[in-house]
């Protein structure tokens, strides 16, 4: 007798992402275009100023970045983001106005919980993700980002770390378990260690609009209740001989 071979294709598992889409430093909705982009794929929604916010079902356990686009702002562009099967999750974007794109600046940093919400407090052994946006000015030759976690001189010694981080492919990315004030800038390399205590991005030429990162940091068991966490962030650009840094020195 002979075998028969019977091929079933298994259908793609899905999540959904809700999107709101503001003016950045304000709650005013805005008619944007939002796209989640994955790497052989996209998938679309809009929003207006009567619905801010507009859902979108994409591909479960694959990455993909949302990119924002509206008349009058400068394009924005997430963090990437992974969504498990069936899940439901928020995003709120934040566009900056045209008149401000050759401007450094902070749109946006603020800690989440596993579910995506504001985090208020950090528990011990808990694991949360550190969300930077910031403007890089489209008349930069260089810009960048700086995250670091906790005031000891190695994340192996504190009681928070980054356990792990965006890679952007529109940057070079250097992190390391050590940090000193006079030899950061000669010990940037990129490691694939389960710890780090700082991150850094380095922007590719040309690379300019509103752009995020994200780190997900680990309050490890030992800590203790009255422990402070603290975190760190900076953006910086060239323009011509001058560094303009955000906070400034």
């Amino acid at each position: 007798s002979q075998e028969s071979e019977v091929v079933v294709k298994l259908a793609p598992s899905n999540a959904n992402i809700a999107i709101t889409v503001f003016e950045a430093g304000t709650t005013n909705p805005i008619t944007a275009n939002v796209t989640a982009v994955f790497e052989s794929t996209s998938f679309s929604c809009s929003t207006n100023l009567t619905a801010s916010s507009c859902l979108l079902t994409v591909l479960a356990d694959r990455p993909f970045k949302l990119k924002a686009n509206a008349n009058g702002f400068v394009e924005t562009v997430s963090e990437e983001i992974t969504l498990t099967s069936k899940q439901s999750s928020k995003k709120t974007l934040y566009l900056l106005p045209t008149s401000l794109a050759s401007t450094l600046s902070v749109v946006d940093f603020h800690v989440e919980d596993a579910n995506g919400r504001n985090a208020s407090r950090l528990d011990r052994a808990g694991s949360y993700k550190v969300v930077l946006t910031f403007n890089l000015p489209s008349n930069a030759q260089n810009a960048g980002a700086f995250l670091m976690v906790g005031d000891k001189a190695t994340s192996l010694e504190d009681y928070v770390e980054f356990t792990s981080f965006d890679k952007p492919s529109d940057a070079d990315v250097s992190s390391s378990v050590t940090y000193s004030k006079t030899s950061c800038a000669n010990d940037l390399l990129f490691q694939e260690d389960s710890s780090s205590k700082w991150i850094q991005y380095s922007y590719k030429n040309n690379t300019f609009g509103v752009r995020t990162v994200s780190a997900v940091i680990s309050v490890k068991p030992n800590a203790n209740p009255k422990d402070q966490v603290n975190l760190y962030y900076r953006i910086y650009a060239q323009k011509g001989s001058a560094v303009i840094r955000v906070p400034a020195d």
